[in-house]
């Protein structure tokens, strides 16, 4: 498919996106849960799915300076933890975790449904949310050569340059990610 074989149209959030669909205003829409979940239901077609692709994007991303972690290597160490540990309450909890994503997410009357919110869930929990916080390495790649249209410069730069993992190693080292799996939230 080229450019010209299609016209791009702003459609607003994947609620507005699915309604458009549905009532023909557009053949197509990149839509995201539960809104997807409902078209799937509904009998539309599933073109392509992230996640069952070798797509890989820096989506969710922590980023500092070295400078900063070398000051502050500490509070950095603490934040990861946090961060890792919000993940694993979310696996760990599912309870819970359906209700606070039910409490910050509605927007539309699909996301109040338990059916595609326990849809939700169980595609961040086994998908999406990873117990590490490390980088991709292919995440980064495809970031670079995406700045390298507009920044020549990065072309050709070295992954290393950008990602250190030297946070995420030593919470994993000191038990703490192995820990947080073995124990049972409430």
């Amino acid at each position: 498919m080229r450019p010209e074989d299609f016209q791009l149209i702003q459609l607003e959030a994947s609620p507005a996106m699915f309604a458009n669909l549905e009532k023909g205003g557009c053949e197509a829409a990149v839509l995201t849960m539960p809104s997807f979940f409902v078209a799937e239901e509904k009998g539309f077609r599933t073109l392509a799915d992230p996640a069952e692709m070798d797509i890989y994007y820096l989506q969710n991303s922590v980023d500092t300076t070295r400078s900063y972690l070398k000051a502050n290597r500490a509070q950095a160490i603490r934040f990861a933890k946090g961060l890792i540990e919000g993940v694993a309450y979310f696996k760990n909890t599912r309870r819970e975790s359906r209700s606070v994503t039910k409490k910050l997410r509605i927007q539309s009357a699909q996301e109040k449904d338990i059916k595609y919110l326990e849809a939700s869930y169980n595609l961040l929990a086994t998908k999406y949310y990873n117990p590490t916080l490390y980088a991709t390495p292919k995440a980064v790649e495809t970031s670079l050569e995406f700045i390298a249209a507009t920044e020549p410069k990065a072309r050709g730069a070295d992954v290393k340059q950008f990602v250190d993992e030297s946070i995420v190693k030593e919470v994993e080292a000191s038990g703490f990610i192995k820990h947080l799996y073995e124990t049972e939230y409430r």
